[in-house]
């Protein structure tokens, strides 16, 4: 049949206008999906009361609860983990992938827009390179790699050797500094 493995077509921005950056972005098995039937996907969502005016979208990772042995997944058994506004839709990465030690890393494209200025960026904090998100380290997680604790019932928790732990900077971040980070890969080590 047509239908697919999970349904989220009431929960993804309508893309019907063209083509886009937004959309299904990313999706990873937990490293025990076989036993646990955890499943992260990265969607974009339409703007919520929270978003700011004139921002394009909502940025959601979520978690889906499968039966391993399953042909189709519930939307109904979605949790939330993490939502961000997204000021324009390019620039969006969304690649998940976990690490060895069990915590997911995901990708946080800059919020888009042409030279890294206009709606949704940070205060001009270089002359040469104005309102770079991905430099921006205290305001806001876009253009940078995550890494999450997956594991907490609700939302996340950040693991205590993230770089940026007790320094001056948002603790979820392992890597900063991206325009567009939409692959990547984790390996053994």
């Amino acid at each position: 049949p047509d239908t697919p493995f999970l349904d989220l077509s009431d929960r993804v921005v309508d893309l019907r206008a063209g083509p886009d950056e937004r959309g299904l972005l990313g999706l990873a098995p937990h490293p025990d999906f076989a036993s646990n039937g955890r499943l992260f996907v990265r969607y974009s969502a339409p703007v919520r009361s929270s978003t700011p005016p004139g921002y394009s979208h909502t940025f959601v990772l979520s978690e889906f609860t499968v039966d391993p042995t399953a042909d189709r997944a519930s939307a109904a058994s979605e949790r939330v983990v993490l939502e961000i506004p997204q000021p324009q839709p390019n620039h969006n990465a969304g690649s998940l992938a976990f690490a060895a030690d069990g915590t997911l890393f995901v990708g946080v494209g800059d919020g888009g827009g042409a030279g890294d200025v206009g709606r949704g960026h940070a205060a001009d904090w270089y002359e040469r390179n104005r309102g770079g998100n991905g430099q921006d380290v205290t305001e806001n997680l876009l253009g940078s790699v995550l890494r999450l604790d997956v594991s907490p019932d609700e939302g996340y928790a950040v693991p205590d050797d993230n770089p940026l732990v007790g320094e001056d900077g948002l603790d979820e971040q392992w890597a900063w500094g991206f325009r567009n980070p939409w692959q990547f890969s984790v390996d053994g080590g």
